[in-house]
C-alpha cells in the first residue's frame, strides 16, 4: 500500500498532557512521558550507540530475509543509515534500551518529500505510544528541514494501515514491493 500524509507535516492535536518536557538544549528530542509507573519513554536522534538495539527491535519486530544469514545485510543498512547525511533515526528507550525506532530518507532529488523506510517497536511497548511519539518527534524534525510530504510503503495489514491513519496518513492504490539482489 502507498500511504501519504494528508496534510503535510502538520499534525492534528497530540495528547501534549501525555508528555512531560525534559531537560536540554534541543526540545525536538527532549520529550519523556510515562508508558508504565515502571517505564519512562525518552525519544531521541539515534547515534552509532544505538545500533545493536536498533538490530535487535529490528530482528524482533520485522520478518527478515531468511537468505541474510547472520542479519549480515540487516547490519550492512542500519549502520548505513546512521552513517548518511539523507537518513535521518529516531530511537525511542525505555530504562535506557532501545523500544522502538523510525528511519527516515530525505531524498535529495525530491527537495520537499521524505519516505519513512522503517518503524518498529518491540511488540510488549505496543498500543503505549511509542510509534505515536516516534511520529510525532519526526513531523518537527520534517518541519525543521521545510519538507511538506512524507510517503511509506506498508503491508496490506490492518492494524498497520489503523497506525497510519490515525498519524494522519491517507492509504492509497495496492502496490506490491519487490527486491532484487544486483550482484
Amino acid at each position: 500500500m502507498v500511504v501519504v500524509h494528508k496534510k503535510g507535516v502538520r499534525l492534528s492535536p497530540f495528547a501534549l498532557n501525555n508528555f512531560k518536557k525534559v531537560g536540554g538544549d534541543n526540545p525536538i528530542f527532549n520529550w519523556s512521558f510515562a508508558l508504565s509507573k515502571e517505564d519512562k519513554m525518552k525519544i531521541s536522534k539515534a547515534t552509532k550507540k544505538d545500533f545493536k538495539g536498533i538490530l535487535n527491535v529490528f530482528v524482533a519486530s520485522a520478518k527478515l530475509n531468511p537468505k541474510d544469514k547472520g542479519n549480515k545485510e540487516l547490519k550492512k543498512y542500519i549502520l548505513a543509515s546512521l552513517r548518511s547525511k539523507t537518513f535521518f533515526i529516531l530511537v525511542a528507550k525505555a530504562n535506557n534500551e532501545v523500544i522502538g525506532f523510525s528511519i527516515t530518507n530525505f531524498s535529495e532529488l525530491k527537495k520537499m518529500y521524505a519516505d519513512l523506510v522503517d518503524i518498529y517497536v518491540l511488540k510488549e511497548y505496543r498500543g503505549k505510544g511509542v510509534g505515536r511519539g516516534l511520529m510525532k518527534e519526526l513531523y518537527k524534525e520534517l518541519k525543521k528541514k521545510n519538507i511538506k510530504n512524507i510517503g511509506l510503503y506498508s503491508e496490506n495489514n490492518e492494524k498497520t494501515l489503523n497506525f497510519y491513519k490515525k498519524q494522519g496518513f491517507q492509504v492509497g492504490r495496492l502496490i506490491r514491493r519487490c527486491d532484487k539482489k544486483i550482484r
